[in-house]
């Protein structure tokens, strides 16, 4: 089952611009640590104000898994490591000298429900991750075989695909 999390958290006076520096160092795509963690389809930080005449500043993590929630946000905490204190320090009530288990009931108590759902495939991540490379492999041979007439690309096709 695919699960839309978000945690919306207050963001503390002062510290929207230092926290928004924390997000850019973040590595992107296979680097980033959403990536690390399995079950996982998508996921981002964001700094909002929602009211942009009010003072009020959130981060917004979101992520899109096929994973228990709670299995999730154990792992997600690990993969993290001290990067977390980096990103939640900024925000009201964060149990930074907590246990991992104290911080992943924090983020829990944090949820909200969003609204619209970002379109997913309804399938583990694994699935989707294996499809991608199965078209990677077949746009890589179509390339390779250009031009070749039909005896040389049916072997070219049997070697290929026949591992």
């Amino acid at each position: 089952m695919i699960t839309q999390l978000s945690i919306l958290t207050a963001v503390l006076d002062g510290h929207a611009d230092e926290l928004r520096s924390t997000i850019e160092a973040i590595p992107l795509r296979d680097a980033s640590p959403f990536a690390s963690l399995s079950g996982t389809h998508n996921g981002r930080w964001v700094v909002v104000r929602p009211r942009p005449l009010e003072p009020d500043t959130y981060l917004m993590c979101s992520a899109t898994i096929d994973a228990p929630v709670d299995v999730w946000l154990d792992g997600f905490l690990r993969a993290l490591g001290p990067t977390a204190d980096a990103f939640w320090s900024h925000c009201a009530g964060w149990p930074a000298s907590g246990d991992a288990s104290r911080k992943a009931a924090w983020l829990a108590k944090h949820r909200v429900h969003p609204a619209l759902s970002f379109a997913t495939w309804d399938v583990p991540s694994t699935t989707i991750v294996e499809a991608l490379s199965a078209r990677d492999r077949v746009a890589r041979f179509a390339l390779r075989v250009q031009g070749l007439d039909a005896t040389a690309l049916l072997a070219a096709y049997q070697e290929e695909f026949s591992r």
